[in-house]
């Protein structure tokens, strides 16, 4: 389905933004056409209520929401790296192919 905004009235990555939010998402659930396949139209899309704050309010709005996406996404893909790392150390500790150093016990 194709939209077009007027570039005037409204922000591209603002309502990308809006229509990816869970809000947005759950309104949209609530109006699929469940007749078989589920599916929206344009007539149920153009219904849903999207908020209009100034032109300059939503290019700000829209850039601090992707910079937090691409921080999501840096911290996934770090976390991803990590749970490798993890997985290729525990197969070598647990297969005995690398062998910590046991700590010596002090006497008093």
């Amino acid at each position: 389905m194709k939209v077009t905004l007027d570039g005037r009235l409204a922000n591209v990555e603002f309502f990308l933004q809006f229509f990816l939010s869970a809000p947005a998402q759950k309104d949209i659930d609530s109006r699929v056409i469940q007749t078989g396949i589920p599916h929206i139209n344009l007539g149920i899309l153009r219904q849903l209520p999207v908020p209009l704050p100034p032109l300059p309010e939503q290019r700000a709005l829209a850039t601090v929401l992707s910079d937090m996406d691409a921080e999501i996404d840096a911290l996934e893909a770090r976390r991803t790296k990590t749970a490798a790392i993890k997985q290729g150390m525990m197969q070598e500790l647990l297969t005995g192919r690398t062998r910590l150093p046991i700590p010596q016990e002090h006497s008093a």
